[in-house]
């Protein structure tokens, strides 16, 4: 993350593209930020399909792999599912996310709007099992493709009577919330450091 965000193209371009401010400069650095957004999650999901793997071998064998050596396993056989997965993961993310929000505000009150609510979770719940991210461990164990390993995967959750315990999962929610407290802190440690040392810069 820290290669990819002082590349030249993306400090020069997205420098450039604010200073000018046009219509065509907020969409590239929209395109931008997008880029590495997906960057980072294919470099997350490479690590956890390679743990996967050497914990696979681990477990079933007895083997012990070094991690470089599973990356680069990882890299040559399963880099397509897990940038495919990359991008749909994350979107169906947001779709149930969106779905459970608009389940919450329907509630029972309105008849039409509590029937859309219904309608758009049944097709939340049908995407999770296309792409989710306990799939990532399906292809780094049997090397299948994302939409193959995430139906496996959910499978076996319905099978094992686990749905409603991953629905309820916290962790991601947890990471955001702490991703967030730890940059507003960081902000306003920042803040109130500028405001003490350099008082004419505080505002900007």
């Amino acid at each position: 993350g820290f290669v990819w965000g002082s590349c030249p193209f993306f400090g020069g371009g997205g420098g450039g593209a604010t200073a000018t401010g046009t219509h065509a400069d907020g969409i590239l650095v929209g395109v931008m930020a997008l880029s590495m957004v997906w960057t980072m999650q294919v470099v997350r999901n490479v690590v956890q399909v390679g743990v996967s793997w050497v914990k696979y071998l681990n477990f079933s064998c007895g083997d012990d792999w070094e991690l470089c050596r599973a990356f680069r396993d990882t890299m040559a056989r399963s880099m397509g599912p897990v940038c495919l997965g990359s991008v749909l993961v994350p979107v169906v993310s947001l779709v149930r996310g969106s779905a459970r929000a608009v389940s919450l505000v329907a509630g029972d009150s309105d008849e039409f709007l509590f029937s859309c609510a219904d309608c758009y979770s049944g097709v939340a719940s049908r995407l999770v099992t296309c792409a989710n991210r306990w799939g990532f461990v399906h292809i780094g164990v049997y090397g299948k493709g994302i939409v193959q390993s995430s139906r496996d995967t959910w499978e076996m959750f319905r099978r094992a009577r686990m749905e409603e315990l991953i629905d309820c999962d916290l962790t991601s929610s947890f990471c955001f919330f702490c991703g967030v407290a730890g940059g507003g802190l960081s902000s306003l440690l920042g803040g109130s450091w500028t405001l003490v040392v350099h008082k004419e810069y505080a505002t900007q």
